[in-house]
């Protein structure tokens, strides 16, 4: 299930449309046995805005990715 999730790092707006950005997250999803992974990635808030987010394994290097793409 994806859920929007505080960020803890501040992100910059979108770099396509200007819209503000948002954290998420699928949860626990595992890879290989038993081995539970978070996902996150920063979204544009406009559902018409075609940047694609980068999956990462922690807020922080979400955000950063983000960031540097702003």
């Amino acid at each position: 299930m994806i859920v929007e999730v505080e960020a803890s790092v501040s992100l910059k707006s979108c770099p396509l449309c200007g819209e503000p950005a948002v954290m998420r997250t699928e949860g626990l999803m595992k890879f290989g046995v038993g081995h539970p992974v978070p996902h996150y990635w920063v979204k544009c808030t406009n559902e018409r805005c075609a940047i694609s987010p980068k999956v990462q394994d922690s807020q922080e290097a979400a955000a950063e990715s983000w960031n540097r793409r702003a």
